[in-house]
């Protein structure tokens, strides 16, 4: 968020090797609004846990992103394979607790571990056949397919960017989604309904 709100590019954010006006725009961003920052290295021993005890911590947190469970197992990966499903239902849980959506990036496009992994609403990127533009789907768990767009990905800034329209077709919810090709997934959990 920080890379696509100051124009800096991704890598040089993440190698803290923004320009001096890079890095001001960075700081008046947080100062803005965006609350606390925490950010956590993704190595091996990170687990769901450790996050939703730490998150509570966080004055002023409006979001919560982990990036990425991985689907397939890792011995050494704790947000990967057959925990997967615990995992989510531990950030689902830090979600209800501090009142925050928590967006979980998942590298897969398997409907059953999708399923498993029980989420309040999913995000589905599918690759078109136009190089340079993807078509983003958001599908509730009760409800089905609520939305669908196509943007275009600026990988530099770690964003995506508006192309035009995409038709909306009614699906099945995430437990059973329908057979569209899907190039990752995203679950999210988010706010209760007021």
């Amino acid at each position: 968020m920080r890379a696509a709100g100051t124009g800096g590019d991704y890598p040089r954010l993440k190698q803290d090797r923004l320009t001096e006006h890079e890095q001001q725009v960075a700081h008046q961003l947080v100062r803005a609004g965006v609350g606390d920052l925490l950010l956590i290295d993704d190595g091996s021993n990170l687990r769901a846990e450790d996050i939703a005890e730490t998150a509570p911590q966080m004055e002023g947190l409006a979001l919560v992103v982990v990036d990425r469970l991985q689907a397939a197992h890792s011995a050494r990966l704790p947000l990967s394979g057959d925990r997967l499903p615990d995992a989510s239902q531990v950030l689902a849980g830090l979600a209800r607790t501090v009142h925050v959506p928590v967006l979980a990036v998942v590298d897969s496009d398997d409907p059953a571990l999708l399923g498993l992994l029980d989420a309040d609403v999913l995000v589905t990127l599918t690759a078109t056949a136009e190089p340079g533009k993807v078509q983003v789907t958001v599908t509730e768990r009760n409800f089905g397919t609520i939305g669908s767009a196509y943007l275009q990905p600026d990988l530099l800034h770690a964003r995506f960017l508006d192309a035009e329209a995409a038709p909306v077709a009614p699906t099945h919810s995430p437990a059973a989604p329908a057979s569209s090709p899907v190039s990752s997934g995203t679950t999210g959990r988010r706010r209760p309904r007021p």
